[in-house]
């Protein structure tokens, strides 16, 4: 049944990598990034979450793929740095597509198809929790930022 279901994350942890734009400030392709959300490529970020071990087990860290679009993303490329500790409220994405391919089976080539799958997180808003850079040109509001 469409629509009966409920898609929120909430998850906090620490880039894994400055967040990069998909585009440069004087690239002609920004006008159309920022124009049409169909086409438009997302700002990627990967936010590493220790998850809870027993005690003495060895710790365990997840990797969760971001996506940032729009105003949102050029806030996160201005103001997010690696190791930053940042809380992102989004919803689940299921993107699938196929990969084809060559393999040998008994001495001859054989085209092969695989279907992959990739589940990321689509941000709607992220704050960050750590405290402010020591230098002034980092430093930015507390408050959160909402696309």
């Amino acid at each position: 049944m469409a629509g009966s279901g409920t898609n929120i994350v909430i998850i906090t942890g620490n880039l894994t990598k400055d967040p990069v734009l998909p585009y440069k400030d004087d690239d002609t392709e920004n006008a159309r990034w920022l124009k049409n959300s169909e086409d438009r490529k997302p700002c990627r970020i990967s936010i590493a979450v220790d998850r809870p071990v027993a005690k003495g087990k060895d710790a365990v860290t997840d990797y969760f793929d971001v996506a940032l679009f729009g105003a949102l993303a050029r806030t996160a490329a201005t103001y997010l740095k690696k190791g930053r500790l940042v809380l992102v409220e989004g919803a689940l994405r299921l993107s699938t597509w196929e990969v084809t391919g060559f393999e040998l089976v008994d001495g001859k080539e054989t085209q092969t198809t695989s279907r992959r799958q990739k589940i990321e997180i689509v941000a709607r808003s992220f704050s960050m929790l750590d405290k402010k850079p020591a230098t002034p040109q980092e430093e930015v509001p507390d408050e959160a930022y909402n696309d």
